[in-house]
């Protein structure tokens, strides 16, 4: 296995000048077009790379393997924690109906997963790393996923990566309103729920 040369994106997108960003991000644009242009498997289930469980913070709150899951909407029984549908605001209902290509994911981009390299032509992407998430996934999930983890580190928010996450993989608004609107309700238990019913359950096909 090679090394892959340069740094963490993450320690010097802040100081990269705005010619070097826009070029990053077309860079990291195409690697994610090339991702979504794998055809996908002949079944709609929902797994890793190999066709078997996954590993999300999305899905587990302690990273566990998860799924594989039959369908996006089995899925979805997942991100609402089994909660019913009708326990949630009306967005969140119709978002449920909602049926998205499932595509090659990454499944926990951001910057400190991107290295990069100094040239005399400006700054090169050299790899994206860390893709033992990885599977397919909804084309949304992405996109959710980076948007979340921005708003789970504070630092990002002071050189603005959520603003260009947008130019490098397509935007979902709607599934990043359902998360954050879900997640007012799926953080409790069902009331009638057994005791290990909660946040951290493992959905099983």
């Amino acid at each position: 296995m090679d090394r892959i040369p340069g740094v963490v994106l993450d320690d010097v997108w802040r100081d990269m000048s705005l010619d070097d960003k826009i070029a990053i991000a077309a860079q990291l644009k195409d690697y994610f077009d090339q991702l979504r242009a794998i055809p996908p498997p002949k079944s709609p289930s929902i797994c890793s790379v190999t066709g078997g469980p996954i590993i999300c913070s999305r899905l587990h709150a302690h990273m566990e393997w998860c799924g594989p899951y039959r369908d996006e909407e089995h899925l979805n029984t997942q991100l609402r924690r089994r909660h019913p549908v009708e326990d949630f605001d009306p967005v969140v209902q119709a978002s449920q109906k909602l049926a998205h290509p499932l595509v090659f994911t990454h499944n926990d981009f951001s910057p400190r997963n991107v290295m990069v390299m100094e040239t005399p032509a400006g700054w090169k992407v050299t790899g994206i790393i860390d893709w033992e998430c990885a599977g397919w996934l909804p084309s949304y999930w992405d996109y959710c996923k980076a948007v979340n983890w921005n708003a789970l580190n504070a630092s990002c928010g002071l050189w603005n990566w959520e603003g260009w996450i947008p130019k490098i993989i397509e935007p979902f608004e709607q599934p990043k309103r359902i998360s954050s609107c879900a997640g007012q309700t799926i953080d409790q238990p069902r009331p009638d729920a057994p005791d290990k019913q909660g946040l951290d359950e493992i959905d099983k096909p």
